[in-house]
């Protein structure tokens, strides 16, 4: 069962209202999407608001229509997992991206301070039982 936070934080995302989605985010939050859906030639982690709503209007460039629809959550506690489905059409070929997406995020103090992403829900898993604690 998903929480109404992370439903309404997603709808936030995908209607790109991002002054909604920064309010969960930590000022030093960090984000670190997976290879496949990081845009080429770009840094491998997108640091604070700034960060985020860059990485954001990558993909907007790319997909206009892109968005993620959360499906299942697990909660760790200090760490939660979404499996997600990500979809979308590119804007210059028009071609149709559906894959899931899991993301993992890690809290402290309420706020997200860390989400990845992974194409591979056992690697996603793997490392949320992998990651030491947020230090609070």
């Amino acid at each position: 069962m998903l929480s109404r936070a992370v439903r309404l934080g997603y709808a936030a995302a995908n209607r790109g209202d991002f002054d909604v989605v920064l309010v969960g985010l930590d000022p030093a939050f960090e984000y670190l999407p997976a290879e496949g859906l990081r845009p080429p030639d770009l840094e491998t982690v997108f640091r604070g608001h700034e960060g985020y709503v860059q990485l954001w209007r990558y993909w907007l460039d790319a997909f206009g229509d892109i968005h993620w629809d959360p499906e299942e959550l697990f909660d760790f506690g200090d760490q939660m997992l979404v499996t997600t489905h990500q979809r979308g059409h590119g804007l210059g070929s028009g071609v149709a991206v559906s894959e899931p997406v899991f993301q993992l995020y890690q809290l402290r103090g309420g706020l997200i301070v860390r989400h990845e992403d992974f194409l591979d829900r056992s690697k996603a898993l793997d490392a949320a039982a992998s990651r030491p604690p947020v230090q609070h």
